[in-house]
């Protein structure tokens, strides 16, 4: 059995904090509007080094197994892509040269992202680090992500057409999800006017029954078998009531926030800001959508809200006041969100004793 130390998992969250402050202390200091900065490297090496060892996440021991079972089995079924498989492989089933490679691979992206978007600011990455960071350091999903939307932006900001298809192609096999961000791509053509929304809003539950029918159509082929596809017929994990309350504040809260940036409409001044309102209203949407997936599991679901981060960074960058402290909105539910993801954190180290000393 892989175990994680206490001590050493509030350690990782200790410093996880202390990074929030660091970012807040910078961001309050500029007064100008968001642009990208230069002397910004050292806090994405500290963002791979809580990668490497931030403990405080619920799937840090669990990955620790992983490749604990790998390494003594190996033949051992994980749900982890080959691409991760091989990763382990090649590392020696070294757990933390594993997460060295993953968080070096994927703050790179996130790196190029924001450079591309001209907002490498303190404050962006305060927002990051709040919303986002906790889950990314989790592993996989955000190489997949990160890839995704260098990909999209290569594309249609920078005209690199052969890299950006190739990064949006290649983002399939770093993680199972990736379809979902593919099913985004039509939205960049949706124009933001009262008709086009309410034809959305109309759509939708049509949408929903499409979904649900080539669910059933799946489901009743028994020798077709896809990645992850366990999730359509699993029971969902089990969570306590008060886990369950602040599992839904947090998403609340993020509705919240995407809804809040929307209306804004300054995302219209700028190529980038239209493109990554296209993309957030396309994640929502498509999110949405898989909340009412006539399945028992909200993984698709949970997981198809990580795709909501990056083009609200990107928008948010457009949006915030110069003054950081009267961006008051954005920062108090900011610490809210904060306060229930380190509760929700505090929760699973509770209700999973075994993983814990």
């Amino acid at each position: 059995m892989f175990t994680v130390s206490l001590l050493f998992v509030y350690f990782s969250l200790l410093g996880y904090l202390l990074l929030i402050g660091i970012l807040y202390y910078n961001g309050i200091r500029i007064y100008s509007p968001v642009e990208n900065g230069k002397h910004l490297k050292h806090i994405f090496v500290l963002f791979t080094l809580l990668g490497i060892y931030g403990a405080f996440t619920g799937d840090y021991p669990h990955f620790g197994q992983i490749l604990h079972n790998l390494q003594y089995n190996r033949r051992y079924m994980t749900h982890m892509e080959t691409i991760y498989v091989d990763i382990a492989k090649y590392v020696d089933y070294n757990y933390t040269l594993f997460r060295v490679s993953i968080s070096i691979l994927s703050y790179s992206l996130l790196y190029w992202i924001l450079k591309i978007n001209n907002c490498l600011d303190y404050r962006v990455l305060f927002f990051y680090a709040i919303f986002e960071l906790q889950y990314a350091i989790e592993g996989r999903q955000q190489c997949s992500i990160y890839m995704f939307y260098l990909g999209v932006y290569l594309l249609l900001i920078r005209k690199h057409f052969l890299t950006g298809i190739s990064l949006m192609a290649l983002s399939l096999i770093f993680h199972k999800s990736g379809i979902t961000a593919l099913a985004i791509l039509p939205f960049l053509v949706f124009k933001f006017n009262k008709r086009n929304l309410w034809l959305s809003i109309i759509m939708f539950p049509f949408i929903v029954y499409i979904e649900n029918s080539l669910l059933n159509s799946y489901l009743s082929e028994s020798d077709i078998e896809l990645a992850g596809s366990n999730y359509f017929t699993a029971s969902d994990f089990s969570r306590t009531i008060t886990m369950k309350i602040v599992y839904v504040m947090r998403i609340l809260l993020q509705y919240s926030i995407a809804i809040w940036l929307l209306r804004k409409t300054s995302w219209k001044r700028s190529k980038t800001g239209r493109i990554s309102a296209k993309l957030l209203y396309g994640a929502m949407y498509i999110t949405s959508a898989l909340f009412f997936l006539n399945i028992d599991q909200l993984t698709p679901f949970d997981r198809s809200l990580r795709l909501w981060w990056i083009p609200m960074f990107v928008i948010l960058a457009q949006t915030l006041h110069t003054h950081f402290k009267r961006n008051r909105f954005l920062i108090n539910t900011s610490f809210l969100y904060i306060i229930f993801s380190i509760g929700y954190a505090l929760l699973v180290y509770r209700y999973q004793p075994n993983c814990y000393v």
